[in-house]
């Protein structure tokens, strides 16, 4: 049998052969190919799930404030200041929460994933805007206190005269 012949008949069985040995390698990189799409959807679905939790608690927390501002008792909120410092360790943790995230959107960008992208705009948005409700309700429960803390006769000034006079004690 002539080689030429010989070949004709060898190669297609050896292709067929290499194709049903390569054939679980195909897959592997068909779906290493999907991974950074697959890694791209599951990182922006709980990347806006955390966003939707975070806008959840921002409106908590604006409630929360209305509820401080229509407060007409004269019973402080604060007297001792731990919510104040809890709410000063949170907003702490959320800033740094917020400058992983910048470092995400940089990676991200790099990487092309635009719907993780897309959901670590959003997260920061909503971050931003619970960082801010949080110090809008500490603000306003601070002032809330201060006008119903008590007042030490002499350590309070009302009229500029009263100013002068509480700077000259100090």
């Amino acid at each position: 049998m002539p080689y030429a012949i010989e070949l004709k008949a060898l190669v297609p069985s050896q292709l067929a052969k290499v194709e049903r040995e390569n054939r679980p390698v195909a897959v592997a990189v068909k779906v290493l190919r999907q991974v950074p799409i697959f890694g791209d959807r599951l990182l922006a679905h709980y990347f806006n799930r955390t966003s939707k939790r975070l806008a959840q608690h921002a409106v908590w927390f604006r409630g929360a404030r209305s509820r401080v501002t229509d407060d007409k008792s004269e019973s402080l909120i604060d007297a001792d200041f731990d919510l104040c410092d809890s709410l000063d360790r949170f907003a702490d943790r959320l800033q740094v929460l917020r400058a992983g995230l910048l470092g995400v959107q940089t990676m991200v960008r790099q990487g092309h994933c635009a719907l993780t992208l897309d959901a670590v705009k959003v997260l920061l948005r909503t971050s931003a805007e619970l960082f801010e409700e949080i110090q809008a309700f500490k603000t306003e429960m601070m002032e809330h206190d201060a006008d119903r803390a008590p007042r030490d006769e002499g350590w309070t000034a009302s009229t500029p005269e009263e100013v002068r006079k509480l700077f000259a004690r100090l």
